[in-house]
């Protein structure tokens, strides 16, 4: 992949660490000793407006950076200066497959993995 492509997936991964916030940020705040468990914890009854807010992250960001993308072709190469759909539509398919994924990874793996961790040393 060229540092281009990379670009939206990189985007894909930024909308999936905010989509975990509802359950890794409780974790990384108590570990910091910031704030009280109980407050910390109803960070995650917020979830669906976490999911909501990547999602709004990720159409906003493939806006932008498609926009930016389309004013960028140029047509020097005799080509007809336009995206190629069927490339648009690759780049949008492993972007939203690597943020469900690192999504559900961080969720369902690292935090049910770290939570004995960090609660071990509050009681």
């Amino acid at each position: 992949m060229k540092n281009d492509d990379k670009t939206f997936l990189k985007i894909g991964v930024a909308a999936a660490f905010l989509a975990s916030l509802c359950c890794l940020g409780p974790l990384i705040l108590i570990a910091l000793g910031i704030g009280t468990a109980s407050g910390v914890l109803s960070i995650g009854y917020n979830k669906p407006y976490f999911l909501v807010g990547a999602l709004v992250f990720f159409t906003v960001a493939a806006w932008f950076y498609f926009r930016k993308k389309k004013k960028a072709v140029c047509d020097c190469g005799g080509g007809s200066g336009k995206l190629d759909n069927k490339k648009i539509a690759v780049q949008v398919v492993i972007a939203l497959c690597a943020m469900v994924t690192l999504y559900l990874l961080l969720t369902f793996v690292l935090v049910p993995f770290l939570a004995p961790l960090v609660y071990k040393y509050l009681y």
